[in-house]
């Protein structure tokens, strides 16, 4: 659970690290949660009781932030909204929310949603007040550094089908990475070489594992190389997730389907983009479309698809975030 939330928030992370900040996270001690990341990645980690109530929270994760001598406290959850930050904001000088619903109101001094790829629809506007500013957009995608070092190592793809990745998400709750896999076994024998990656809280990894010692196609699980496995890609099979944005960053063209409701409006705009071809929602997407669209893909679709998704996105959001936060806190 969360896993594109914690995922996030720890590119985040290491960009302010980058800029001198000192950073903790606190989180839940939920069963599931990939409270490895930050750990791994050097923070320190300040746990609550899975069972704790919200009014509760709030206030314990005040006084971490009070005795940590927090200067910026950045939420990132979906059912934290206005009162929970207003807590914060007795003890913290700034907070950064991080949300993509639109569905709830906010005390904050940034809103940050990187998929907001209509901000003239002022989705926010009822939300936020007028001194909230609005970061908004996958130029704020808030992807790791090395997406953005692996940029430098690569290009738009030329449309040659060489190397195909499959990624639905960290946690792939509904197994949608076996449907794809039925639809690659479908075709046959090929010579693309086959990546697929799932999370660590895949239901069923060892199914996945299985079925990719029986094709010949390379199995990951849990990884922090996926910048290198994309710029080596030529095609991807995914979701409308927060991947769009790897994907887009190195230039990846995909098939994607929905899996969830708020991927409606990135999966229309990827498609309107031209940086995807849309399959449909998951749960109507079959093993025989994934071999169908995947049938039908020419080279030149190939290349204009990877062409879009290179020119939309550039993999420095997290940075521009951290430079906005602190232009706005240094000013006088």
């Amino acid at each position: 659970m969360g896993t594109g939330h914690i995922v996030r928030c720890v590119a985040l992370a290491r960009q302010f690290a980058a800029q001198g900040a000192t950073v903790a996270f606190v989180c839940r001690d939920r069963p599931g949660a990939l409270l490895s990341l930050p750990r791994e990645a050097g923070y320190t980690l300040h746990l609550l009781p899975e069972s704790i109530a919200e009014p509760d929270d709030a206030q314990q994760t005040r006084e971490f932030a009070l005795a940590w001598q927090a200067g910026l406290v950045v939420v990132d959850h979906y059912q934290l909204a206005a009162d929970w930050e207003r807590v914060l904001r007795q003890s913290v000088p700034y907070v950064l929310a991080i949300d993509d619903l639109a569905d709830r109101p906010h005390a904050c001094d940034w809103l940050l949603d990187q998929n907001d790829i209509q901000p003239e629809a002022r989705r926010y506007e009822r939300w936020v007040t007028a001194e909230c500013k609005l970061l908004l957009g996958p130029g704020f995608a808030l992807l790791r550094p090395e997406f953005a070092m692996a940029r430098l190592k690569c290009a738009p793809r030329d449309g040659q089908l060489r190397r195909v990745l499959v990624f639905f998400s960290g946690s792939d709750d509904s197994n949608e990475t076996a449907k794809a896999l039925q639809g690659l076994a479908l075709l046959g024998p090929r010579e693309w070489q086959v990546e697929v990656v799932i999370g660590a809280v895949h239901p069923d990894s060892p199914g996945i594992a299985a079925t990719c010692r029986q094709h010949g196609w390379n199995f990951h699980q849990q990884i922090d190389y996926m910048a290198d496995l994309l710029a080596r890609t030529d095609l991807s099979l995914g979701s409308a997730g927060s991947a769009s944005w790897e994907r887009c960053a190195l230039g990846v063209p995909a098939l994607v389907v929905q899996l969830a409701d708020n991927q409606r409006e990135v999966i229309a705009a990827l498609a309107q983009r031209g940086c995807a071809k849309v399959l449909g929602e998951a749960s109507r997407v079959q093993p025989h479309d994934y071999a169908a669209a995947l049938s039908a893909l020419s080279a030149d679709e190939l290349a204009a698809m990877s062409r879009a998704a290179w020119e939309w996105v550039d993999g420095q959001g997290a940075w521009r975030v951290v430079q906005d936060v602190l232009e706005t806190i240094s000013e006088p």
